[in-house]
């Protein structure tokens, strides 16, 4: 087998693994009305002690507007809250609401649990080389992103 092909076969393995996942993750992300994008806000929010939309909208590559889109809903849902900074008036920052981290805990555990579900069929071996492999392709990821960031 080439290079090409074992590269192709890597690429292709990844994108079935992501689909599937993304599929299981969209039927939990719709009994709790939320987007995926939406989930992934929350997720950072929810390891924060308040963001500002600012900081939101660069780590998701969105444009500020895009970001104030989705924290209105998660506003509207309850799941948010938006207030200024106590340092700066002028600074919007956003946190969870008190009813949403009970809320999150919970929808986070259940997506730990589908997750545990998933790579249950790898063996402590495995699942040890999956996260070497994992990260050290996390990270290749991100310095081509910053480098495409830079031009």
């Amino acid at each position: 087998m080439s290079p090409n092909d074992v590269d192709q076969k890597i690429m292709m393995a990844f994108f079935k693994v992501s689909r599937r996942i993304s599929m299981i993750g969209r039927t939990c992300d719709e009994e709790w009305d939320l987007t995926i994008l939406q989930t992934r806000i929350l997720y950072h929010i929810s390891h924060s002690n308040g963001l500002k939309m600012s900081d939101l909208a660069k780590q998701f590559m969105v444009k500020p507007a895009s970001m104030t889109q989705q924290i209105t809903v998660l506003k509207k849902k309850g799941l948010v809250e938006r207030y200024n900074d106590i340092n700066d008036r002028r600074v919007v920052k956003v946190r969870l609401s008190k009813e949403a981290n009970k809320m999150i805990k919970r929808f986070f555990k259940d997506k730990m649990n589908t997750f545990k579900s998933i790579i249950s069929s790898l063996s402590e071996k495995e699942k040890k080389n999956l996260i070497t492999i994992a990260e050290k392709m996390a990270n290749a990821a991100q310095e081509k992103l910053n480098n495409m960031k830079q031009k």
